[in-house]
């Protein structure tokens, strides 16, 4: 039908339509079917892989796990959702050849760059691994969901999951760590956040699980975890006099 197509890391690109029997073998492939409509299901199994580069959604789609699905991060890999809504559904995400090398690239280049979008993520595992400065999602004028997934960023100087402008946060039932020199799990300047029975542990020479600036929003519930070599005036939440914070 016009909404749902299939993944299948092993699949004949040259056949491929993104019909059950003949589906799509490339992350190109998939995004011509997202972006071609309002609305697309993508329905992977085996790995799909985002090749180095910055990859546009522009429509509303949903990921969902078939069999096994993994989405992975190439060196320098972004996908950047425009005016859209994107959910991902029981899905690994990770850094490609993970376990292997960290990523060399030393500027920030986020795995999510939304602009005016929302950003749904359930029950999934996330794994990040960079060289230098790792950030998993940047945001604009946007929403990120999180709910019953576990997540890891890790780099050499700076790593945080969630950078916002203008930004709703909610995250509920999650593990989220941290680790670098600088370690930050949430920068939120100017939006609402709401974080409720969740796991957070930073790791490095310093760092805060959250800061935010002009925020307002509830705090209840999580569990604050840190191992800094420099603690001091290390605090697990800061919050400027323009927020409001419960």
């Amino acid at each position: 039908d016009q909404y749902n197509y299939y993944y299948n890391s092993f699949a004949d690109p040259s056949i491929a339509d993104g019909t059950a029997l003949k589906p799509y073998a490339s992350f190109e492939q998939c995004l011509q079917a997202v972006n071609k409509g309002r609305y697309a299901c993508i329905r992977v199994k085996g790995s799909l892989m985002v090749p180095t580069g910055s990859h546009y959604i522009l429509s509303n789609c949903l990921f969902v796990n078939e069999d096994n699905a993994s989405l992975e991060f190439e060196e320098g890999a972004s996908i950047i959702v425009k005016n859209s809504n994107l959910t991902l559904q029981d899905f690994t995400v990770c850094s490609a050849g993970e376990g292997k090398a960290l990523y060399k690239i030393d500027n920030l280049v986020p795995f999510f760059k939304l602009e005016d979008s929302v950003l749904d993520i359930k029950n999934c595992q996330i794994s990040a691994l960079f060289n230098k400065n790792g950030l998993f999602t940047e945001a604009i004028r946007s929403s990120i969901n999180t709910n019953g997934s576990i997540a890891s960023v890790a780099a050499a100087e700076y790593a945080s999951f969630i950078s916002g402008l203008r930004t709703n946060v909610n995250i509920q039932n999650s593990s989220i760590n941290t680790s670098a020199a600088t370690s930050v799990v949430i920068s939120l300047n100017q939006g609402d956040v709401y974080m409720n029975n969740n796991s957070f542990k930073i790791s490095g020479q310093k760092g805060r699980v959250a800061e935010f600036f002009a925020v307002t929003g509830s705090l209840s519930k999580n569990n604050y975890k840190a191992s800094l070599k420099n603690s001091s005036n290390a605090a697990p939440v800061y919050s400027d006099k323009d927020s409001s914070i419960k």
